[in-house]
């Protein structure tokens, strides 16, 4: 014990308190030992108390006694609350199992006194006690068969609700397959596609004739109905419809990039613009699907935007595409001939430009004369030139025709009123008439040239001089009246033929007027040409008198002049002889 207490406090400490900690445990151990005693000898004495309960129930329904607060009539029995939730599942376990029909009893339970509440009080908690004691294979014992069954329905009940769960836990693809599978195979459905308007073309073919085959081939039918396109038939011949249309539809697709994969423009100075663009469409679009055909290229010609595009599966293809729309614009070669005059490019032209036409088409060579110039350009293969230069220069020597010169003061007479003369000469004769005048006025000498086929230079020749004579070729039902102006010309004619003008207007008639001179013509109908007649005598008349009054007045002085006796030599002597 000396050598216990002779330790340092600390570990004296440590160990009382280990000693308390034993001791507390120990006590603790006795004290549920003697609780589950107690609860045994409570589970003996549940069947006693329980017994005795039900004795002295029994004692009190025989024995009636008068309620110290009964209930007057008026007053309700308090309602009493159910749980929502165990009243489902009362609801569901009466579907479950048939219930045998039982019968209910009325028991009148009286108030009990203050005493007997105390002494039910103490019975209640017993039969509380006595519950919790029970254990499960008592109430499965009280229940009997009905769990039984009860139990057999819920398991059938989970294995259908697993089953059910199963099918909708799988995949849509699943789900689809059921449901396609359920169909009768034969089933007509209609289903829509998206389509494109430009791909209408394609899918309808020449005539109709691919959207023909996929029907029959399919056995399906396809109605196109912008913006989709509706195939009606069995789900089999849907689907090989709508494979036929997306393939062919695929199939053009590339073969449209195939042969758009390469492209070009050409505009401006390579091709000369708008006029380039018509040359390369030619003569009724010839030009432009021979090189289409030629290169196995698109062109796409704009004439107001002067450009032409070009596409094609290659460069090679597209560069030569390209080659020959410049040779449409300018040719292989090209080769200028100086026209002079316009009356040689009018030979060139020919009468509604058939001749120009046809030394084109005879050599193959493109002649072109820029408008407002005399300048010819022919272009096109070595040859054809060469041909159509041949063409043109033999052309031009064979009708050089004849040169006439007259006064310019003549030159009204050979164009007529509003160039009708002149037209009628070059209609009539088919040959061309230029008079080159500019400058030129008064007795100044201009130069006529007139140039055609030999026969009708010739006839031409003669109309122009009966022109420059005056003599006017009258239609039927018109007459002409000659009238001799004189110094009085000037006034008929007025400035720049304006006072012509005027009668000619004012009379319906048609006025020539030689100024040289003086000779005028009236022409119309007999009626009108009078009262011209008259008018023109009314403007002359002052200056014809005029003129008659100086005549007269010059002739008389020089009468005068020479009668009168005014010198040594004029007069006579009276010498007183008689001599």
């Amino acid at each position: 014990m000396d050598a216990i207490f002779e330790q340092p406090p600390i570990i004296l400490g440590g160990a009382a308190l280990a000693i308390l900690v034993l001791v507390t445990f120990l006590l603790q151990s006795l004290s549920s030992s003697s609780t589950v005693a107690e609860k045994e000898i409570a589970q003996k004495a549940a069947p006693k108390a329980k017994s005795k309960k039900r004795k002295a129930k029994k004692k009190t329904e025989s024995v009636p006694r008068k309620l110290p607060n009964p209930l007057s009539p008026k007053e309700k029995e308090p309602s009493v609350q159910v749980d929502p939730e165990s009243a489902g599942k009362k609801k569901k376990k009466k579907k479950n199992k048939k219930k045998k029909p039982e019968t209910t009893k009325t028991v009148t339970i009286p108030e009990p006194s203050l005493e007997e509440d105390n002494e039910e009080d103490i019975e209640d908690d017993d039969d509380d006690d006595v519950t919790r004691l029970l254990n499960k294979s008592q109430l499965a014992k009280t229940q009997g068969k009905p769990m039984e069954k009860k139990k057999k329905k819920k398991k059938v009940a989970d294995e259908e609700d697993k089953t059910w769960v199963m099918v909708n836990k799988g995949d849509k693809s699943s789900s689809s397959a059921a449901e396609a599978s359920s169909v009768d195979d034969n089933t007509v459905r209609t289903v829509t596609l998206r389509f494109d308007v430009e791909d209408k073309p394609v899918l309808l073919g020449p005539k109709g004739a691919t959207i023909q085959a996929i029907q029959e081939q399919s056995g399906a039918r396809l109605d196109i109905d912008l913006p989709v396109l509706k195939i009606t038939g069995t789900d089999l011949a849907i689907a090989s419809a709508t494979e036929q249309v997306q393939s062919t539809l695929a199939a053009h697709k590339e073969e449209t990039r195939k042969k758009t994969a390469h492209s070009t423009i050409l505009q401006g100075k390579k091709i000369n613009g708008s006029e380039g663009v018509k040359a390369i469409i030619g003569k009724g679009g010839q030009t432009i699907q021979s090189i289409q055909n030629e290169t196995e290229c698109k062109l796409d010609a704009d004439v107001e935007r002067g450009c032409v595009t070009i596409t094609g599966p290659s460069e090679e293809q597209v560069s030569q595409a390209a080659t020959l729309c410049k040779h449409a614009v300018f040719g292989e070669s090209q080769h200028v001939i100086e026209l002079k005059s316009v009356s040689r490019v009018m030979l060139v032209y020919g009468k509604e430009y058939q001749k120009i036409r046809e030394i084109q088409d005879t050599s193959g060579a493109k002649l072109d004369i820029a408008k407002g110039t005399t300048t010819l350009k022919l272009s096109g293969p070595n040859e054809a030139v060469a041909e159509a230069r041949l063409l043109v220069e033999s052309w031009l020597a064979y009708c050089e025709g004849e040169v006439l010169r007259f006064e310019a003061n003549q030159v009204g007479a050979v164009y007529g009123k509003g160039g009708e003369t002149i037209r009628r000469i070059q209609d009539r004769t088919g040959a061309f008439v230029e008079i080159n005048d500019k400058g030129k006025k008064g007795s100044d000498i201009v130069v006529c040239n007139i140039m055609g086929d030999p026969d009708a230079v010739k006839e031409a020749k003669g109309m122009v001089l009966k022109a420059i004579e005056g003599e006017i070729e009258l239609k039927a039902g018109e007459v002409m009246e000659k009238l001799e102006l004189d110094v009085g010309a000037p006034a008929v004619i007025g400035r720049g033929g304006s006072k012509i003008r005027e009668l000619e207007k004012l009379f319906g008639v048609r006025l020539v007027v030689k100024s040289g001179t003086g000779l005028c013509r009236i022409v119309g109908r007999k009626d009108d040409v009078e009262k011209a007649k008259k008018e023109i005598i009314t403007i002359v008349e002052p200056f014809l008198e005029e003129k008659r009054i100086k005549e007269e007045a010059d002739r008389l002085a020089e009468q005068a002049a020479t009668t009168s006796d005014t010198g040594a030599w004029g007069g006579t002597v009276d010498d007183g002889d008689g001599w």
